[in-house]
């Protein structure tokens, strides 16, 4: 999740479309795409054919180095929902891997994509402008759109719905009808992007980040604050614990939530902004630097000084590898023992993006470009 520094720097001044997704997917000759109205904007899939000239995601290998208005229904805690609106747009075109050297399998054209989250079906991405797009990844297509009316980002997926905020709190969204189910009062941190779920419940940092509320996925109930020793920027789950970043205090925390005490606690990394857990511990990345963290001993034990982007974009973790893309290097591929670039994909990001992996893919949102990318590994 970016800062907000960055945030502002990348909304879309009032009367100016987003920018367009990068002619560098297209062929020199032209793209064979579908282009629908859909919410007031046009989403394109481009299927590319690279040619001589191509300049983004050239792969390159490193041996080191129209809506229908709903009503939501009312929220466990006593607080009424306003109306949100749902779309479900008309099938479009499959869109297959555009070839084996990019390993570009689709791409959309999004205003301001932010946060994105998975379940079992589908990708959702949450955008600056409002909307939970949902995107069918056997389909290559955006099949549905939910119009929350608000910028909040952050998402998640818990207990078989998708959850983000809106500007009265957390909302829980049926994935498949995209109607929003209830509407919790709690007030998100603006810097957390990601809802993450522990111990049965969903976790969101309040206040500054210094406090944290889990939100029962069964009854939908939010628990007592819980006081953090650091303002958090982002949480990433492992098992029934949570890591905690923060750019603020430089630091990073294994933090237990049932017994509100600290399991581990690392200082003076160099503001980190943005984490990603994975089975022995958890990726961490700040402005030139990515690292990883030993949960057992909390000590970094692997780190490369090279790749990252800190607050600006994120880290997925997946297929083997770790994932981080970065405005100077577009996308890097990094071997988890080592810390090394296993393959980058060379290119740029205006401000920064977010990163999930899904499907067997890496997924790409860059908030300033306005796209959405699906790449093969």
């Amino acid at each position: 999740m970016i800062d907000d520094r960055h945030r502002q720097a990348r909304r879309t001044p009032p009367g100016r479309r987003p920018r367009p997704g990068k002619d560098d997917w297209v062929h020199a000759g032209g793209a064979t795409s579908v282009r629908r109205a859909h919410a007031g904007r046009s989403i394109t899939l481009a299927r590319a054919a690279l040619a001589v000239g191509t300049v983004m995601l050239a792969c390159a290998s490193c041996s080191s180095g129209g809506a229908a208005s709903t009503q939501v229904a009312p929220a466990a805690t006593g607080t009424q929902p306003s109306t949100s609106s749902a779309t479900t747009p008309a099938p479009t075109s499959t869109i297959t891997a555009a070839t084996t050297t990019t390993g570009l399998e689709a791409t959309w054209t999004i205003a301001s994509p932010g946060s994105m989250a998975a379940d079992a079906h589908h990708v959702f991405v949450r955008t600056d402008s409002g909307q939970v797009e949902r995107i069918d990844p056997a389909a290559n297509a955006v099949d549905g759109e939910l119009d929350l009316h608000s910028g909040c980002q952050g998402i998640g997926e818990a207990a078989g719905s998708v959850w983000a905020c809106d500007d009265d709190g957390i909302v829980r969204i049926d994935p498949s009808s995209l109607q929003v189910e209830t509407r919790i009062a709690v007030t998100k941190a603006f810097e957390q992007g990601h809802l993450v779920d522990a111990a049965g419940r969903l976790w969101v940092l309040t206040y500054d980040g210094s406090r944290l509320v889990g939100i029962d996925t069964t009854s939908n109930t939010p628990g007592d604050p819980i006081t953090l020793p650091i303002r958090g920027t982002d949480l990433a789950a492992a098992d029934d614990l949570l890591w905690v970043v923060s750019k603020a205090d430089d630091a990073v925390v294994l933090f237990d939530p049932n017994r509100a005490t600290v399991v581990q606690r690392l200082d003076g990394l160099g503001h980190p902004g943005t984490i990603a857990a994975d089975e022995s511990g958890a990726w961490v990345s700040g402005r030139g630097w990515t690292a990883h963290i030993d949960g057992s001993t909390g000590t970094i034990d692997r780190r490369s000084d090279s790749i990252g982007d800190g607050t600006a974009s994120s880290i997925a973790v997946g297929g083997d590898s770790v994932w981080i893309p970065s405005t100077a290097r577009f996308l890097d591929r990094l071997d988890p023992a080592t810390a090394t670039s296993l393959r980058q994909w060379p290119g740029s990001i205006t401000t920064g993006a977010e990163s999930l992996y899904a499907f067997g893919s890496v997924w790409i949102a860059a908030y300033d470009d306005g796209t959405v990318w699906r790449i093969a590994p």
